[in-house]
């Protein structure tokens, strides 16, 4: 996924929340530090140099798939990766579910370290090499990124060069299994995987 300007993608939206257009968000990380920063702006309101909240949905890819911005009235963190929207240009439920399987993006300053290894983006991880917790040589690299309901997954595949190549293995993305990305050195770093890669 390509980014746009100054935004950077951050999460899904995976369904609606009652009746008046509550977007359900799956964040990609748990905790978020971007809503942090949400939480500063949001402290400031009253001050007439302080900006809108706004965050960017990208629809599914369509003919009419434009991306547009919308500003942020509530939100709710109501588990480490469940966070509902309220936007005020979006006010049922029907208008909620076009954005359903939509990108969220966020302003880029949102994001105070990009090379933090708990911020991060799935959709930019392909070609990033994958290397077991203190191993030395990767096992494979990011093929693709697959998604199944909520759930992200990477598909690794094996060096070119190496004896199991042509082999793929599908990796939840989750924070035990992938302690750790690092976004300067292009790599993903598994934990939790003892002799999942054996023959």
């Amino acid at each position: 996924m390509k980014l746009v300007e100054t935004w950077i993608p951050v999460a899904t939206v995976v369904g609606t929340h009652g009746l008046h257009g509550v977007l359900k968000v799956l964040p990609w990380v748990a905790n978020p530090d971007w809503l942090e920063w949400f939480e500063a702006r949001a402290a400031r309101k009253k001050d007439p140099k302080a900006s809108a909240l706004t965050i960017q949905l990208q629809p599914e890819p369509t003919e009419d798939s434009e991306a547009t911005v919308f500003s942020i009235s509530r939100w709710e963190l109501v588990a480490p990766k469940k966070l509902r929207l309220t936007l005020p240009e979006i006010t049922t439920r029907v208008a909620a579910e076009r954005w359903r399987h939509a990108t969220l993006r966020v302003p880029a300053q949102a994001i105070a370290d990009l090379s933090s290894p708990h911020t991060y983006n799935p959709w930019l991880m392909v070609g990033y090499q994958a290397i077991l917790k203190n191993a030395t040589t990767p096992i494979g690299f990011v093929d693709e990124i697959a998604t199944s309901g909520d759930m992200l997954f990477l598909q690794i595949a094996a060096p070119v060069d190496s004896p199991k190549a042509g082999r793929t293995w599908l990796i939840p993305l989750s924070p035990k299994i992938v302690p750790s990305v690092q976004m300067a050195s292009q790599t993903v770093w598994l934990d939790h995987l003892d002799g999942f890669f054996d023959d």
